[in-house]
C-alpha cells in the first residue's frame, strides 16, 4: 500500500503549537554529572547563565514548537501481514468471537521528529557544536530560556507496529428468553466488546543532519497505549 504526502505535510509554513517543554539543561551546574550535563555546558547561552548564576534553571514556560512542511517528501509504502479467525459456537446461538493479529511496517513513513527528541539528540551527543540537532533550538540570549524548537515533516526510515485485537459480539432476542420482564422487551439486543493489545509501536528516524538513525519507542506513551478497550450495546426493533 502507498500513501502520498498531503498538502500540509508538503507546504506548511509553521503549523503553530505552543506547550510546556522540559529543558534537559535544568539543574546543570559547572560540576554536575548527568546524561545531558556535558553538552549543556558546551551550549554558550547555557554556559553564560551558569557562569553568572551558578546553575541553570528551567522556568517551565510555554515553548513554540511549530511544524514545517517539506517539499522533498516522497510517498510512504507499507507491508502488512494479518491473520485471524472467527469462532461461532453452536451451543451459544448469537455469540461470535474474533481474534486478529497484525504486523505493519511502513517504509518512508511521513512523520516529524518531536521537539523532545530534538533536545535529547542534541544534549546527549557530547558535542554541541558538531551536532546538527543543536542548531534547531532557539534560546533567549540572556536567560537561556527555550523559545522555539522547530519540527519538520520528513520520511522517517521506518514505522513498525504489531498487535492483537479480540472482539466478542452477542446478539439475542429478549422475547425468546424465559427471564421475567426481559422477555417482554421487543426487538433484538446486541453487545459488542473489543480488547486491543499493541505489542510494538516504534519509529526509526534519521538524526537531523546525519546519516545515522535512532529508534523512538512510543509504546505506552500518550496516544499509543498498550491496552485499549471498547464496549457497545444496541437495541433494534423493526426495520430501523
Amino acid at each position: 500500500a502507498n500513501r502520498a504526502p498531503n498538502n500540509i505535510e508538503l507546504f506548511s509554513r509553521g503549523l503553530g503549537s505552543q506547550s510546556g517543554l522540559p529543558d534537559p539543561c535544568d539543574g546543570v551546574t559547572a560540576s554536575s554529572v548527568g546524561a545531558f550535563d556535558d553538552t549543556c555546558r558546551q551550549d554558550p547561552v547555557v554556559a553564560g547563565v551558569i557562569s553568572a548564576l551558578g546553575s541553570f534553571t528551567d522556568p517551565m514556560v510555554q515553548v513554540q514548537q511549530p511544524t514545517f512542511g517539506n517539499g522533498a517528501l516522497s510517498e510512504e509504502t507499507a507491508n502488512t501481514i494479518t491473520a485471524g479467525g472467527v469462532f461461532t459456537p453452536s451451543f451459544v446461538p448469537g455469540l461470535q468471537v474474533a481474534v486478529d493479529y497484525y504486523s505493519i511496517k511502513i517504509d518512508g513513513a511521513i512523520s516529524e521528529i518531536s521537539a523532545d527528541d530534538v533536545l535529547d539528540i542534541c544534549y546527549t551527543s557530547g558535542d554541541f557544536s558538531g551536532t546538527p540537532s543543536c542548531s534547531i533550538p532557539v534560546r533567549d540570549a540572556v536567560t537561556g530560556q527555550l523559545q522555539e524548537v522547530r519540527q519538520t515533516s520528513l520520511n522517517i526510515n521506518q514505522l513498525r507496529t504489531k498487535g492483537i485485537d479480540a472482539t466478542v459480539a452477542y446478539r439475542f432476542t429478549p422475547s425468546d428468553t424465559s427471564a421475567p420482564l426481559l422477555n417482554a422487551v421487543p426487538g433484538d439486543i446486541s453487545f459488542t466488546g473489543t480488547l486491543s493489545r499493541v505489542l510494538q509501536f516504534e519509529e526509526e528516524a534519521p538524526v537531523p543532519g546525519t546519516t545515522t538513525t535512532f529508534v523512538d519507542d512510543e509504546l505506552g506513551l500518550l496516544g499509543t497505549p498498550k491496552f485499549s478497550a471498547r464496549f457497545a450495546m444496541s437495541w433494534q426493533n423493526g426495520p430501523f
